[in-house]
């Protein structure tokens, strides 16, 4: 019998554990799009909390501060999960990453404009 070198044994160990971190790193990047999503949300980047109406003066305009980048990060944290769902893990996190970014951007723009309009 043969006997495998030791870094032959060392690199199938890392070769397999790296194998796993795909789904570990898409948690980690989900549940902070997750986070940031639920932030831009609170500071008014996305759709009005129950009881929170725009004001006559906007009737017909949406209330959304940043739509544009709040819809962006939803659809991004759809299609991670969709690409998840096909064991797409690289394309899962990127996904992911993206929605948390662009969710952080709308959660910043909507606290800016709220403090520029003077509502902060």
């Amino acid at each position: 019998m043969t006997r495998l070198p030791g870094w032959w044994i060392a690199l199938g160990l890392l070769a397999s554990t790296a194998a796993g971190c795909g789904a570990i790193e898409y948690s980690v990047y989900i549940l902070q799009a997750h986070e940031a999503i639920a932030e831009a949300e609170v500071a008014g980047a996305g759709p009005a909390m129950e009881g929170d109406e725009c004001g006559p003066e906007q009737e017909g305009v949406s209330c959304w501060l940043a739509p544009y980048e709040y819809t962006y990060a939803l659809e991004h944290l759809r299609k991670a999960r969709e690409e998840v769902g096909q064991a797409d893990y690289q394309a899962a996190v990127d996904m992911a990453r993206a929605a948390r970014d662009f969710a952080r951007k709308a959660r910043d723009m909507a606290a800016q404009l709220r403090r520029e309009a003077g509502r902060e």
